[in-house]
């Protein structure tokens, strides 16, 4: 059995990293991980979350819920001060927190991976990646 990741009908090999452009909160959604003996069965598993049939979706879940911080990181393969808010991409880029908001709205600042209900999060690589093509 091997491990892939279904996102919208693309199948790839899971080696414990989740590729930063999949959200954790669209898990069984748009992406899922499953067990298959290969990519047809890969396929055809994470088609039963679509229904609400397949009982990784209670698993994962509770896992989630059962690991702190630390954990969840590594298990989605970051590292602690990988992901950043408002506050670190502002330290990053030597920025008021405003300025952000106000390239943000422009559409000329990095999406971010994740919105909060206190911000928008970003991995720690996509501001100085930003901050050094604006170099």
């Amino acid at each position: 059995m091997q491990k892939y990741i279904v996102a919208d009908g693309i199948i790839m090999e899971f080696h414990g990293v989740v590729p930063w452009n999949l959200p954790i909160k669209a898990y069984g959604r748009d992406w899922v991980v499953v067990e298959a003996l290969g990519m047809d069965d890969a396929l055809e598993q994470a088609k039963r979350f679509d229904t609400d049939q397949h009982p990784a979706q209670e698993i994962f879940a509770a896992a989630i819920r059962g690991m702190d911080e630390e954990e969840a990181l590594k298990w989605v393969g970051w590292e602690k001060d990988s992901i950043i808010g408002y506050a670190e991409a502002a330290k990053i880029l030597g920025w008021d927190k405003r300025r952000i908001g106000t390239y943000m709205q422009r559409g000329s600042f990095p999406e971010p991976i994740i919105r909060l209900a206190s911000g928008p999060i970003w991995t720690r690589k996509q501001i100085e990646d930003y901050r050094d093509s604006r170099k």
